[in-house]
């Protein structure tokens, strides 16, 4: 059994805080439990000078344009990510569900979560503290010695570096189809600081989750465990009603678009302004790359060429549509002014990385 702190427990507190004193390389791990945290985070984390390292869902915990951000962790992993969690050699787990698809390594763990279920729950941990990451963050940031770690914060510099380099390159504004890369490019620059942000499930997730540098003041709903997808729009359309005053966006693959489009009706009859940007590849592409993954031939995963910007315009909203890759900030740009429910409907490529 892991030893578990219990509210005002400091005795693990304190037997946490020299475990992650003797660290030379920690990484933090912040999932969903964490959210709303990001201010705490940074300060632990300048402390002990380690990075931050998000599961997909803590997307936007904090500014991912910070130095000390190094990216999510698992299939929409950074490379900078990936290198600082294989080589850490202490992990601090905060708020996470240890999710497959997150791939938490095995290594020696200080894990804080408010479920006793998730403490150790894929394997042995040093010290589990149960409870909210809101008390024991800053109770942990206390206990915590200072350690400046120069060489470190420099690799941790440099491996961002990296990434953020790669990311430009991938960002080809002159291939045709457009790039998905180059779509989240463009809308990382376009989109709102406060903006609401739906994500469908499909492919345009995973370019999502990899390619879109989060502001903590955005946020961000999406299926998570369920995977259902159609999420999208209706989880925008919630948005909308939710927070009435900020601009709402969802990001959707034709896919799970398809399945439900009728709900932009919706959205036209109650004068929700949602922004819908359809990733039009013709195909289910998160399927289509599982079938090559696992060795299966490319099936059933082809999909009509549906024009959504007609449809938009048909049902007397705004619909525009992009084929040309230097017409794409344009179209974003007129869509987020617009006071009309839109669908900016952008034919991209079914490829990855060719």
């Amino acid at each position: 059994m892991p030893n578990l702190a219990f509210g005002q427990e400091d005795t693990l507190i304190e037997k946490a805080a020299r475990v992650i004193d003797q660290a030379e390389r920690p990484a933090i791990i912040a999932g969903f439990g964490a959210m709303g945290q990001g201010t705490k985070l940074l300060k632990l984390a300048t402390k002990i000078s380690a990075p931050i390292i998000t599961t997909f869902r803590a997307k936007g915990v904090i500014d991912e344009e910070h130095a000390l951000y190094a990216g999510s962790h698992g299939s929409i992993a950074s490379t900078a990510a990936a290198t600082l969690v294989r080589k850490a050699d202490l992990l601090i787990v905060i708020g996470s569900s240890f999710s497959e698809l997150t791939r938490i390594p095995e290594k020696k763990t200080v894990q804080i979560d408010i479920n006793m279920k998730m403490i150790a729950k894929n394997y042995p941990v040093e010290v589990g503290l149960l409870g909210n990451s809101a008390v024991l963050i800053p109770k942990l940031a206390e206990k915590v010695k200072e350690n400046r770690n120069t060489v470190y914060l420099d690799e941790i510099s440099r491996l961002k570096q990296e990434w953020v380099e790669q990311l430009r390159r991938e960002a080809d504004s002159s291939l045709k189809p457009i790039r998905p890369q180059y779509i989240m490019k463009v809308l990382n620059e376009k989109i709102a600081a406060d903006a609401v942000i739906s994500l469908d499930v499909g492919e345009n997730c995973w370019w999502f989750g990899r390619n879109f540098m989060m502001k903590k003041t955005q946020k961000m709903v999406m299926s998570g465990y369920l995977a259902s997808m159609g999420f999208g729009l209706p989880g925008a359309l919630a948005a909308a009603l939710a927070y009435p005053d900020r601009q709402v966006v969802c990001i959707a693959g034709d896919g799970g678009f398809s399945m439900v489009m009728e709900d932009f009706l919706t959205a036209l009859k109650y004068q929700m302004p949602v922004k819908v940007f359809v990733l039009n590849n013709q195909s289910l592409g998160m399927i289509q790359q599982e079938q090559k993954v696992e060795g299966y031939q490319t099936w059933q995963t082809e999909l009509y060429n549906y024009n959504f910007a007609d449809f938009a315009e048909h049902s007397g909203g705004t619909g525009i549509k992009v084929t040309e890759p230097n017409k794409l900030e344009g179209a974003v740009e007129k869509a987020l002014s617009s006071d009309k429910a839109v669908i900016v409907d952008i034919d991209t490529d079914p490829r990855r990385f060719l």
